[in-house]
């Protein structure tokens, strides 16, 4: 009988035994992976929904930080813009519908046909709605001068509609309001406001300058107010023809209206103040059918689904 000690073990036969058990792994693996997983994928389901992430940035004020700040107990909230404001009054309208969701007290001061940009970055009567874009409304209740608005009112030079919402910013307690609201629709697009200056990031002829030039007099005379930006929804450009042109993607001259939200979001982020995005959020191109009335203004939906968002963001009592 041999010795265990004198059996050689051949090294081929290792290897080749090696190369066998490897060929078998891969073999099993192959198998398995060729088995798979079950799938709820149906191929046969046809599905228009297509899921959008809202780009709202939230920002509070912590007024316990403010010296002398006393709460009242109540929710003030005042909103400025243009026409998804003025569109419907009482009843259904925003205001209404965002004060019956939050239980707050709700003023609203709209004009129609404005822009949240000036048309010119000096103020000139021979443009004298600038007077009433949100600079210079900002401005007035900063203020408390609101004789350039009055003037023109007076000389007929604007729309006579613009005198109730002038009366609702006069006579406003400012030391009560919480919540200040900007909201705008697509007009600055539409009437092609330019969206930035790089040499003067204050141009109030600028839709940024605007609103951070805005937003920074108002934290500055009213720290306890939250500034809370509703951003465009989608809008269309109807040409000359009649055809509708998707604010998506037909730039006019300064950009398409995810432009403007996009730089509202930066100015937000840069001045701490809220903004809700509507674009992609609220009404976007494949459903903007169901909640306008034409190519930019909302139906009793699209309000009701405004007015959802913003209160939201203000905050449902339980």
């Amino acid at each position: 009988m041999k010795n265990l000690k004198d059996t050689k073990i051949n090294p081929h036969l290792v290897i080749w035994s090696m190369i066998g058990i490897l060929f078998l792994i891969v073999v099993i693996r192959l198998i398995i992976w060729n088995i798979g997983t079950k799938s709820d994928f149906d191929p046969d389901n046809i599905s228009d929904d297509f899921d959008t992430e809202a780009l709202d940035t939230i920002y509070k004020v912590n007024t316990a930080k403010i010296e002398g700040f006393v709460d009242d107990g109540v929710t003030t909230v005042l909103i400025i813009g243009n026409d998804p404001i003025t569109d419907k009054s009482g009843d259904g309208s925003i205001s209404s519908l965002v004060a019956d969701k939050t239980q707050a007290q709700v003023y609203s001061a709209g004009f129609a046909g404005t822009c949240l940009a000036a048309m010119n970055s000096v103020y000139s009567d021979e443009y004298a709605a600038d007077a009433f874009s949100l600079f210079y409304l900002t401005k007035a209740i900063c203020d408390n001068d609101y004789s350039l608005q009055d003037n023109l009112l007076n000389s007929g030079a604007v729309s006579a509609d613009y005198a109730s919402s002038i009366d609702v910013l006069k006579n406003l307690d400012y030391s009560k309001v919480d919540v200040l609201v900007f909201f705008y629709d697509a007009n600055d697009y539409l009437q092609r406001r330019n969206l930035y200056d790089d040499n003067n990031p204050l141009n109030t002829g600028t839709y940024t300058g605007a609103l951070r030039a805005s937003a920074r007099q108002i934290a500055e005379k009213y720290p306890h107010i939250r500034i809370i930006l509703m951003s465009p929804y989608f809008a269309s450009i109807v040409d000359e023809s009649g055809n509708y042109l998707s604010g998506d993607t037909t730039n006019l001259g300064c950009g398409v209206i995810p432009n403007y939200l996009q730089f509202s979001i930066d100015v937000g982020n840069e001045c701490l103040f809220t903004v809700i995005d509507n674009y992609y959020g609220t009404i976007n191109e494949d459903i903007a059918s169901e909640y306008l009335t034409d190519h930019i203004h909302l139906n009793d939906k699209g309000r009701e689904a405004i007015a959802v968002r913003l209160a939201e963001t203000i905050g449902i009592p339980e």
